[in-house]
Formats: structure tokens, C-alpha cells, sequence
């Protein structure tokens, strides 16, 4: 895949690349299918009208968003090695079906960064992370992410138990 065609995987404003991050991107080195290992952070917030902007035009109009879903994965074993990554997803309605769109994923591998938007076409842009999944850290697992290409912005996330254990 060219610089041009990694550029035009289209996104929320914090997935754009800049010329410099696309001319230091390595090729890409596994294509799909990948088989992975992680541990994960997932939570799920009623949708919102910020929401609804970041769906694609295309997707977006007649859709009725019905949450948003996050996360925090840390993939363990894969293709490209250890990574850390970030996602937010929109589920929405249109009609009778119920759909989602992933609109907004970093993380802090050039290589997972590559086969994310060559094999499946994922806005994928690069962060920075810090914490762990653990749990053995006073008030159980946490992770923060932040932008390290274009608009400022960050994530941070804190596990806790939800029912019986």
C-alpha cells in the first residue's frame, strides 16, 4: 500500500497522518488473517450527538446511534509482535438492521499501525500508553493512551468487577 493510500483511510480528525509519519512507516509485513492473544479494558456509554459526527457520511446519515463502545487491548502475541491499542466503536441502527464502525483506533506500533489499514482498512494513527492490565495495582488494572500525531487528546481507563466473582 502507498503513503497516499495509508493517508486515505478516513477517520476522525485524531486519525489523520502527518507527510512525516507516512514517510517513516515501515511495509507491511503480515497480511490477514492475524490470530492474537490479549488482555482488554471494554466499556459502553449511551450514544451522543459527538457520537453520531463521527460516523462517516456515508454511514452516518439516516443512522439512529445507539451507544458507543471503548477499549484498551493489549495484544500479548501477534503477527507484529506486543502492542498496545486504543478503539472507540459507534453501534447504530438503520431500518431494522443494527450495525457499528469502528471511528477512531491507535496504537503505538508503525507496524500494527500498516496492517491495520492495508489488511482491514482500520483508521489506525499512533499513540503512547502507559499502565497495565494486571490488577494487582491499587484500584485494579488501568491504562492511559495519548496522541502523539495531530490534535491533542488522551484516554484513560480503570477496570472494575461488574456482578458475582
Amino acid at each position: 500500500m502507498t503513503q497516499a493510500s495509508l493517508a486515505s483511510v478516513s477517520g476522525v480528525a485524531e486519525t489523520l497522518l502527518t507527510e512525516e509519519v507516512l514517510a517513516s512507516l515501515p511495509t507491511n509485513g503480515a497480511g490477514a488473517p492475524w490470530t492474537c492473544r490479549c488482555q482488554a479494558i471494554v466499556w459502553s456509554d449511551p450514544g451522543t450527538r459527538a457520537a453520531n459526527t463521527a460516523l462517516p457520511p456515508a454511514i452516518g446519515h439516516g443512522a439512529k446511534v445507539l451507544g458507543v463502545i471503548g477499549g484498551m487491548v493489549r495484544y500479548l502475541d501477534t503477527p507484529v509482535g506486543e502492542y498496545n491499542e486504543v478503539l472507540g466503536a459507534v453501534g447504530f441502527r438503520r431500518g431494522h438492521s443494527v450495525r457499528g464502525s469502528v471511528v477512531f483506533m491507535a496504537v503505538d506500533s508503525p507496524v500494527s499501525l500498516v496492517g491495520g489499514r492495508t489488511n482491514w482498512g482500520m483508521l489506525k494513527t499512533l499513540a503512547r500508553f502507559e499502565g497495565n492490565f494486571d490488577g494487582r495495582q491499587a484500584g485494579g488494572p488501568r491504562m492511559r493512551a495519548a496522541g502523539t500525531v495531530g490534535p491533542s487528546w488522551s484516554v484513560s481507563a480503570t477496570a472494575r468487577a461488574l456482578g458475582p466473582t
